[in-house]
């Protein structure tokens, strides 16, 4: 049915699953969040076509190259899944919402997915972080279009991630916005699907003005909220801590915030996600030999501190 919003392919996928499985509390909630496991593993596209309402795609046949030799399968053709021969499907291999595809010793299993009409998606291209620079830059480009913004109007259901508490616990940071001032990443209820993720300037007498995300069109709202509230708290000398677990020949990275997509991509292609470390969000297992790059990487893009021993 792509493509459609959000919401609608939501709405779609409940009604069929009332006849199969149970209902239960937090349904709807994980159907977003397979959604966004879906987007950010390449299966499905979020575009604003319009400028303002989301719509998702489905991706066409694609595949990226790990480091390791291993193909990452993405998207497909509608109704007949991926265009692969009865060989190739039965090596098909799934890791959570993954696909994955192992050549054998010699083989050119790459020029086999493009000879079956599979486009290859440079790694680069595949994981398009935003080029490094200091978080301050990334504030006062914020602050630069707010301040281009005319009134916002009454917002009415708005809830902001409170720049003035600390960075850890994440989700004790969403408050309405009462006494809070400044600018500050947000999100406000709209008529289709999920509440739409936003900047937002808050004066005295309330918000003065607002710019919905994302700014750039291949990056989810999320994505850039993440990434600005990083920026702000870097910024404010609070930057998020980067945790390290050292094992024999992988290291467990941990995070007490959600991350941006691009990340995901990045650490998924050389690890995989764990099951999250006591107290954390979110944790990824990586090799040991990949951590200084990875770490450095988090540093520069991101502004994290690393901590190792947790």
């Amino acid at each position: 049915m792509a493509p459609c919003s959000p919401a609608a392919l939501i709405n779609a996928v409940e009604i069929v699953s009332q006849h199969i499985l149970p209902e239960y509390d937090g349904f709807r909630t994980d159907l977003y969040e397979t959604l966004d496991c879906l987007v950010a593993g390449g299966d499905l596209l979020v575009r604003s076509p319009t400028g303002s309402q989301v719509e998702v795609y489905l991706t066409p046949p694609t595949f990226v190259a790990r480091t390791s030799g291993t193909l990452l399968l993405c998207g497909g053709i509608t109704d007949d899944g991926l265009p692969l021969d009865d060989d190739l499907m039965a090596r098909v291999r799934h890791k959570g919402y993954q696909r994955l595809l192992h050549p054998f010793p010699g083989e050119q299993l790459v020029e086999r997915l493009l000879d079956a009409s599979f486009t290859e998606t440079p790694l680069t291209a595949w994981i398009d972080a935003p080029t490094a620079c200091e978080c301050a830059e990334v504030v006062q480009r914020m602050g630069e279009r707010l301040s281009q913004q005319g009134p916002t109007g009454e917002l009415q259901g708005l809830t902001v991630l409170d720049p003035g508490t600390p960075a850890r616990p994440y989700g004790r940071r969403w408050v309405e916005p009462g006494s809070v001032r400044g600018d500050c990443v947000a999100r406000r209820p709209v008529p289709w699907g999920a509440p739409k993720w936003c900047i937002v300037r808050i004066g005295e007498a309330g918000p003065i003005s607002l710019v919905d995300l994302p700014i750039r069109s291949s990056f989810r709202g999320c994505d850039e909220a993440w990434y600005l509230q990083a920026a702000m708290d870097a910024a404010s000398g609070d930057p998020h801590t980067l945790w390290l677990r050292e094992d024999a020949t992988t290291t467990l990275i941990s995070f007490d915030f959600p991350i941006p997509m691009w990340v995901e991509r990045r650490l998924e292609i050389i690890g995989e996600r764990s099951d999250p470390s006591a107290g954390h969000l979110l944790s990824y297992s990586i090799p040991s030999t990949e951590v200084a790059e990875e770490v450095d990487s988090l540093k520069t893009r991101l502004w994290l501190k690393p901590k190792v021993g947790e």
